[in-house]
């Protein structure tokens, strides 16, 4: 625990004990483990282990709902492929923008026909978005864990931002915005595996009558900027950097220097919260390992699930050596 409490982003507050002398380290313990590697350890349900093997989240190939370029129509994949044939090759783009910026129906319709115009611009079938393509209420929260692998399936990922009510000059305002819309805790990731091209910024500018908007927006061209280059629009720029050299293989960082990489640039960005330990999914979609999603963890427990799953190399051998010769040798 004291590797994890080195590197957790989260506030670890201990008691002295002992008078300040090393405790005894138990080696007997008759419950059952909070989270168990061998799924036989977990506790019972009428005989049967309550939880599949290390609760992993399965990685997917492609996204379950797509929106179809020529008409919006929401697919679902599956049986699109059964339909069409599972040969087809279903592309897609994917629009990634903030809902600090899109927030009402007529928004989700203007990032619907960005998305169209995004994937006819790409030749490819289809687009993907938040707003419309989870699927029903009852499949959304399984597929929201799921949105890191289909930011790697996308052709392509283009942003969309909407300029704030009263700003008139459209070429003060897109650096702003792209601050605004990386300040965010889900959309560095979304960056971060974005397939290895220009990304296009599709721009609303809100200081024109509503019926405008879209019309602009649609018929002017979309900024393009190397993703390499959207570090220099945030604080963090270097450590950005540093992350952007290791998913495109030029500078790899190790496992644990990855995870301390990435929660510098994760901690400081902005997110309503939906659960304690939301910090710690956003860095999971950046991981190999994904345990599943628990409502009732803490974000200090989410973290640990997560650190251990990814990084188990010799933990307890380490924890061990942190250990003094003399156990009765004062802290």
């Amino acid at each position: 625990m004291v590797a994890l409490q080195l590197l957790s982003p989260f506030p670890v507050t201990t008691k002295s004990r002992n008078n300040g002398f090393y405790g005894s380290v138990p080696y007997k313990d008759w419950q059952y483990p909070y989270d168990a590697r061998n799924r036989h350890e977990d506790p019972p349900y009428n005989g049967v282990p309550s939880r599949p093997l290390m609760g992993q989240i399965e990685r997917v190939s492609e996204p379950a709902y797509l929106c179809l370029a020529d008409d919006m129509r929401i697919i679902n994949v599956q049986e699109w492929r059964k339909a069409n044939g599972s040969d087809i090759a279903l592309e897609y783009v994917m629009v990634s923008y903030t809902r600090e910026q899109f927030v009402t129906d007529d928004d989700k319709y203007s990032l619907n026909a960005i998305g169209q115009r995004a994937a006819k611009t790409a030749n490819v079938k289809a687009y993907w978005l938040s707003c419309s393509c989870l699927g029903p209420v009852s499949e959304q929260e399984e597929n929201v864990w799921r949105i890191s692998d289909v930011i790697q399936g996308a052709f392509e990922v283009v942003i969309a931002v909407a300029g704030p009510v009263g700003v008139k000059e459209r070429g003060k305002w897109p650096v702003e915005l792209l601050n605004q819309w990386g300040d965010r805790l889900w959309t560095l990731p979304e960056l971060l595996l974005s397939p290895e091209r220009d990304i296009q910024i599709y721009t609303l500018n809100r200081s024109l009558d509503p019926t405008q908007q879209l019309d602009q927006c649609l018929d002017t061209s979309p900024d393009r900027i190397n993703r390499r280059n959207f570090s220099r629009f945030w604080p963090d720029d270097s450590i950005v950097g540093q992350l952007m050299a290791h998913y495109e293989g030029s500078v790899i960082l190790s496992r644990l220097e990855l995870i301390a990489t990435a929660l510098k640039c994760l901690e400081r960005r902005h997110t309503t919260q939906y659960l304690p330990g939301d910090l710690s999914y956003s860095l999971m979609g950046l991981l190999r390992q994904r345990p599943n999603a628990r409502k009732d963890d803490s974000g200090f427990q989410t973290f640990a699930r997560l650190s251990l799953a990814n990084d188990s190399d010799m933990l307890l051998e380490r924890l061990i050596c942190l250990l003094p010769p003399n156990i009765h040798a004062s802290g």
